[in-house]
C-alpha cells in the first residue's frame, strides 16, 4: 500500500472530493445534547431481510430488517451498566405481542437433550438467548439462540447460519481458527421441537457496551489499536478469502472475550490510572471522571451479527449498514463492494476513540455534508454525477455551470448538526496523527482508491507501541 503521510496534501477532486475545500462551519464537535440521547432508538439498528417500518430512507419498501432490540444478547454473557443474565426468563413487557420461547432452569433442548438450559442471556426481536450447558463437553456453556416461531425469522436466521458454516468450511480448509479471524464461533444448528436453534461460543460486552458504561469516554489508543487489528483480520478473511461483505459493522456488532482466567467471563476490570487523555467536549473543557474508568480484561475482540452478510455474485440491496456507518457511495445510489464496509471501520475507530459518534445523523443530506465537514473538503462534481437518478433529485443540485454538488441546508438543526462537527485532523491528540491518517485512508470517498483491509494491517499505525502515549 502506497503510505500517504499524515501531513501530506489532499487528494484532488479527481478522485472524489476537492482538496481545495474550506470549512465554512463553526468548529466545535459533537454537542453533549447528542451524546446524552444516544441510546439505541437514535442510533437505529439493522439485522437481517425484513423491515418492521417497511420503508428505508427513500420511502420505498425496504429489504433489510431494522431491529429496535440490542443485537449484542445474541452471543453475550452480560450487558454493561446492568444485569441481563438471570435464571428465569423475564416477564412480558410493553410489546406483549411477542412471544418468546418459554423455559426454566434445568430444561434441556434438543432431540438428545443435549443443552441445559442454566440462564437468561438476553432478548430480542427474533428470539431469545439461553445460557446452556453442553452435556457433550463437560458442560461447558454456550449461547443458545432460540428464534421465535415467525417464518421469515428462521430464514434470516437459516441465512446467518449458512454464512457462519461457509466461513467455518474455510477457515478449516485454511488451518484457521476463530480466534485468529476474530469470528464468533457457531458450533452448531439444531431444532427444538418448532424453533430453530442455533448454539454460539459465549462472549463477553460489546464495545458499545464499554463505551456507554464509561459515559461515553473514548479508548485508550492501544484499545483502539486492538480494535482495529481484529476488524481488519476478520475483514481481511472475509473479503479475500470468500469476497463476503458484512453490511452492518458496528460497535454493538463487536463483542469483546473472555479473559480466560476469569470463569464469570466479566467483561470488565477497573483501571486505576486517570482517563487515556483529556478528552475535550464540544466547548474545549474536559470531561472530568464521574465514575470509574474501566478496561476489558483483555483486547481480543470478535466480530458477530452476520445475518446481513453479502457475497460479491448475491442481490446487492440498494441500502445497507446502519445509518451512522453508511459510506456514501450507498447513500448516493452508485453500488457498493467489500470496502464498503472499511468506511464502517473508520467511524467505527473514532467512536470508539472520542467516545462520540463520528456522524451523529438520521438524514441523508445532513449525513453527505458532515461528510466534507469531517474529510475537511467537497465532493467532486465527477463523482456526484455518478449518482442515481433519485439521489440527484433529493440530494443534488446542477449549477450553472454544470457542476454538481449538494443541495444547500437551510433548517437551523440540521446546520447546527453540521457545525457541531470538526474535521478529522483535530480529532487526535498530539502523538496520535497515525490514526487520523489511517481512518483518513478509511473513508476515502472514492472506492477503488479505499483502504482494504489487508492494507490496512499493514498500516504504520498497526506497528506503533503507544504505551506511553495514551
Amino acid at each position: 500500500m502506497p503510505h500517504r503521510s499524515y501531513y501530506s496534501s489532499r487528494r484532488g477532486g479527481q478522485y472524489g472530493m476537492h482538496s481545495s475545500y474550506k470549512p465554512y462551519y463553526a468548529s466545535s464537535w459533537h454537542s453533549h445534547k447528542w451524546r446524552r440521547s444516544r441510546s439505541r432508538s437514535h442510533r437505529g439498528t439493522m439485522s437481517t431481510r425484513w423491515s418492521s417500518r417497511g420503508y428505508d430512507d427513500y420511502g420505498k419498501k425496504s429489504k433489510h430488517y431494522y431491529d429496535t432490540q440490542s443485537s449484542t444478547t445474541s452471543y453475550s454473557s452480560e450487558t454493561a451498566g446492568s444485569s441481563v443474565s438471570s435464571d428465569h426468563p423475564p416477564a412480558k413487557g410493553k410489546d406483549d405481542d411477542i412471544v418468546h420461547f418459554e423455559w426454566k432452569k434445568g430444561d434441556r433442548l434438543g432431540d438428545s437433550g443435549r443443552y441445559i438450559c442454566m440462564k437468561h442471556l438476553g432478548d430480542g426481536t427474533f428470539g431469545r438467548v439461553i445460557g446452556c450447558a453442553d452435556t457433550l463437553y463437560d458442560n461447558q456453556m454456550v449461547a443458545v439462540k432460540v428464534i421465535r416461531d415467525v417464518q421469515r425469522y428462521k430464514e434470516s436466521a437459516e441465512i446467518e447460519a449458512e454464512i457462519l458454516e461457509r466461513l467455518n468450511r474455510r477457515m478449516d480448509k485454511l488451518g484457521l481458527t476463530h480466534t485468529h479471524t476474530h469470528i464468533v464461533r457457531l458450533y452448531e444448528t439444531f431444532y427444538h421441537h418448532q424453533y430453530y436453534c442455533l448454539a454460539f461460543e459465549v462472549l463477553g460486552c460489546s464495545l458499545y457496551d464499554l463505551i456507554k458504561a464509561n459515559n461515553y469516554r473514548g479508548l485508550f489508543i492501544t484499545d483502539v489499536q486492538a480494535l482495529a487489528r481484529a476488524l481488519f483480520k476478520s475483514l481481511q478473511f472475509c473479503h479475500d478469502e470468500l469476497h463476503l461483505t458484512h453490511t452492518d459493522l458496528k460497535p454493538e456488532n463487536v463483542l469483546f472475550m473472555h479473559a480466560t482466567t476469569k470463569r464469570d467471563g466479566s467483561c470488565y476490570e477497573l483501571e486505576s490510572a486517570d482517563l487515556p487523555r483529556r478528552l475535550r467536549g464540544c466547548d474545549g473543557s474536559s470531561r472530568r471522571r464521574t465514575k470509574p474508568y474501566l478496561r476489558p480484561k483483555c483486547d481480543r475482540m470478535k466480530v458477530i451479527d452476520f445475518g446481513n452478510g453479502t457475497f460479491r455474485d448475491d442481490h446487492h440491496s440498494s441500502v445497507v449498514n446502519t445509518r451512522q456507518y453508511r459510506s456514501p457511495e450507498v447513500i448516493l445510489g452508485h453500488g457498493w463492494s467489500e470496502v464498503s464496509d472499511m468506511w464502517s471501520v473508520g467511524c467505527i475507530l473514532m467512536e470508539a476513540y472520542s467516545g462520540e459518534l463520528l456522524f451523529p445523523t438520521h438524514d441523508n443530506l445532513e449525513h453527505l455534508h458532515m461528510m466534507e465537514r469531517v474529510l475537511d473538503r467537497r465532493f467532486s462534481s465527477s463523482y456526484l454525477g455518478r449518482s442515481n437518478s433519485e439521489s440527484k433529485a433529493k440530494l443534488l443540485t446542477l449549477d450553472r455551470h454544470s457542476q454538481w454538488t449538494l443541495h444547500g441546508i437551510h433548517d437551523h438543526k440540521h446546520l447546527q448538526n453540521i457545525q457541531d462537527c470538526r474535521p478529522l485532523r483535530r480529532m487526535v491528540a498530539p502523538g496520535h496523527e497515525l490514526l487520523a491518517d489511517l481512518v483518513e485512508w478509511c473513508l476515502e470517498v472514492d472506492p477503488s482508491r479505499r483502504i482494504t483491509a489487508s492494507e490496512a494491517l499493514d498500516h504504520e499505525f498497526m506497528r506503533i507501541d503507544f504505551t506511553h502515549n495514551e
